[in-house]
This record gives structure tokens, sequence and C-alpha cells, in this order.
């Protein structure tokens, strides 16, 4: 608890850097290609771990997440399906339009927590205010060699 969904939706042109940053070969031009796509899932795997590990030492809770998936399309497409599952019952999302930094290069990158309102007012409503000033928010990292 919290369940929900997290979207991370990169740029083209930012998308293709971070392939070129983190594939060692030449990929699809037209495309990402498998190993294309293969980074983009880790990276969205790395950065998903990050942030819901965030909020689960806030929260004091676990948060498990599945295995990202890859879509290339227009934002609207990504996002639709989840705000159609949940808009029916749903008022809120959290939206946040941010710069990745990684290895001396920026990547545009906007992320969309839209977490089930349910599971998130039950989370608050049990969490212990006077212990968050003691908890840390951030996960720590680890350095990924792709070599």
């Amino acid at each position: 608890m919290p369940s929900g969904y997290l979207l991370f939706l990169f740029d083209e042109e930012s998308a293709h850097e971070i392939v070129d940053a983190m594939v060692p070969m030449e990929v699809d031009e037209d495309g990402f290609g498998e190993m294309g796509t293969s980074a983009i899932k880790e990276l969205g795997n790395i950065m998903a771990s990050g942030f819901l590990d965030g909020w689960a030492n806030v929260l004091d809770t676990t948060i498990d997440h599945s295995t990202p998936e890859f879509i290339h399309d227009i934002g609207a497409a990504a996002v639709d399906p989840v705000i159609i599952q949940l808009g029916e019952n749903q008022d809120f999302a959290f939206v946040f339009d941010t710069v990745v930094m990684a290895d001396g290069r920026e990547f545009d990158c906007e992320v969309y927590a839209i977490p089930d309102e349910s599971d998130l007012e039950r989370a608050l409503n049990n969490l212990d205010v006077d212990r968050i000033e003691e908890t840390p928010t951030t996960a720590e990292f680890q350095e990924v060699d792709n070599t």
C-alpha cells in the first residue's frame, strides 16, 4: 500500500540520448531496437525503485512494483489508459517535470505518480507524524556498470 501507477515519460530526443549513453553499440536509427528498449526499461526500473523507496520510507511500508513496460508513442497514449482506469474514482495525481542528470548529461523527463487515492488515504491516515522528521526520504542508488 499504496498501489497505483508510476510513469516516466521522456521526449524523443532525450530517449535517444539515454540509449546512446547506456548502449555501447549502434541501435536501429528508426527506433530503439531491443538493446535500446532494454536500456530504457532498466533506467525506468532504477528510477521507480528509488522513487518508491523514498515514498515507502516516509509511509513506513514496502511498495512492490512490477517490471516497467516500454511504450514508444506520444505521451497521451501512454497516460490515457491509466487515467481512464483510475479516473472514475480519483481526482488527483502527482506530476513532476524534471531533468535527470547522469554522467554529466541532462535528460528531460515527466514523472506521473498516480496512486490509488483510497490506498494513499489509508497510508496517510496510518502515518506516524512524530517519526517523519527522523525518516530518510531518499533512496540509496548504486552505480550501474554497462560494460
